[in-house]
């Protein structure tokens, strides 16, 4: 007998081996495709978003910072970013496939804007967004005092005068009209 239980024990030790041999086998095999699915749906995710890169510079491509750069899906996301010192931004994780509008703004700087759509996995660097100066307009007020107007009239007064006191009524400002102030008296004095 002593024969049978060792034999009996060997099976029973062999049975438990194999039962966690398997048991082993599935949990380890469950980990293994958990890890595969989660990569496998955060590979997902990422590839159903891409990235836009730019610079955004004036008309003489000096960066410019603080700029608002906004990108809008057509289903309303939103995505934003403030430029850096070099002029540089960033819009990560924007949906792919699809038509946005991207908008720049910046004080002092006429708006853009443009169409643009993004790869899946995509890293789209746009060329250099240039920015126009806005045109300052300013209204000029110019107003005389009541003292340079009856200044400026004396002067012109005494303009149309002989000798600056004689009233010289028969000169006008066409030149073939001309008759010099002697030959109207003359004409007047032989009548």
């Amino acid at each position: 007998m002593p024969n049978n239980t060792h034999a009996l024990r060997n099976r029973f030790w062999k049975g438990l081996l194999k039962l966690t041999y398997t048991f082993l086998m599935i949990t380890l095999s469950g980990a293994i495709l958990a890890t595969t699915v989660s990569a496998q749906s955060a590979e997902a995710t990422k590839t159903k978003t891409g990235s836009i890169l730019g610079k955004v510079v004036d008309p003489s491509d000096d960066p410019i910072p603080g700029a608002n750069v906004d990108l809008r899906g057509p289903s309303g996301d939103r995505l934003t970013a403030v430029t850096k010192e070099d002029g540089g931004f960033s819009l990560e994780q924007a949906q792919a496939g699809v038509t946005h509008q991207i908008m720049v703004t910046a004080e002092g700087f006429a708006d853009w804007n443009s169409s643009i759509t993004v790869e899946p996995g995509e890293s789209k660097t746009l060329p250099d967004i240039k920015l126009r100066i806005l045109a300052v307009q300013r209204a000029v007020t110019v107003s005389y005092s009541e003292k340079e107007v009856a200044a400026q009239q004396l002067k012109a007064e005494e303009q149309q005068r002989v000798l600056r006191f004689i009233p010289n009524s028969h000169l006008s400002d066409f030149p073939h009209f001309l008759v010099p102030l002697c030959e109207s008296a003359a004409r007047t004095s032989l009548f």
